[in-house]
């Protein structure tokens, strides 16, 4: 307060009555802003501290959460990894007898492969060697065969002088000349000089008088 103006008030009647009560509200209002601005800056630590409290209380929950979460992921991995060993244990199992399978099929079917070589090579020696009989009987077979058309010519050849020197030809000679030239025939396999001249014999004993 200006010192002055309580001079001036002090001069007046009740002037020191007056100072005081001024004086006294001056000191009442400052006590009230003491009292004002220790209130607000308590209210306001108050309210920092709730508010600190709240958001610790807010970052403990979502921690609580969080971990909650990575919890349920946890739980979650472990029954995938569970059901992957099982799987994993399943798929090697069949693997496993899949592969046993395998080997023992291999191994059979080497077995029959060796079997059936044998039986093979078996069937190939007894089919060489029915092979050579059937070349030795079809050798023997021509060679009678030759033989036998030697025979035949040689017969119609001897006839034919036969019945050119008698100039005529019994008729049943004539039956037996061609029947064994036809057996002839159908044993010549290619014409040779040998088959035309015993077809021109053949002719000349045909056309001989009977």
């Amino acid at each position: 307060m200006d010192k002055a103006f309580v001079e001036f008030i002090s001069t007046m009647p009740m002037g020191k009555f007056i100072v005081i009560l001024i004086g006294g509200c001056f000191f009442i209002a400052a006590v009230f802003i003491g009292i004002t601005k220790a209130k607000t800056y308590y209210d306001n630590k108050v309210i920092k501290k709730l508010m600190d409290d709240n958001e610790f209380k807010a970052i403990n929950t979502n921690m609580q959460n969080v971990i909650e979460k990575v919890n349920t992921l946890q739980e979650g991995l472990d029954n995938i990894a569970r059901k992957h060993e099982d799987s994993l244990f399943e798929i090697n199992s069949k693997i496993q007898e899949i592969w046993s399978n395998t080997m023992e099929f291999q191994e059979e079917s080497k077995k029959s492969t060796i079997k059936i070589e044998k039986e093979i090579h078996k069937n190939i020696v007894a089919i060489d060697v029915l092979t050579g009989q059937l070349a030795e009987m079809d050798n023997k077979t021509n060679l009678l065969v030759k033989s036998d058309m030697e025979n035949i010519k040689l017969y119609i050849v001897d006839k034919y002088y036969e019945i050119k020197e008698a100039g005529k030809v019994d008729i049943n000679l004539l039956s037996t000349i061609e029947s064994r030239y036809k057996t002839y025939r159908a044993e010549t396999i290619k014409e040779d000089d040998q088959s035309i001249y015993l077809e021109k014999i053949m002719n000349e004993i045909r056309n001989m008088p009977t």
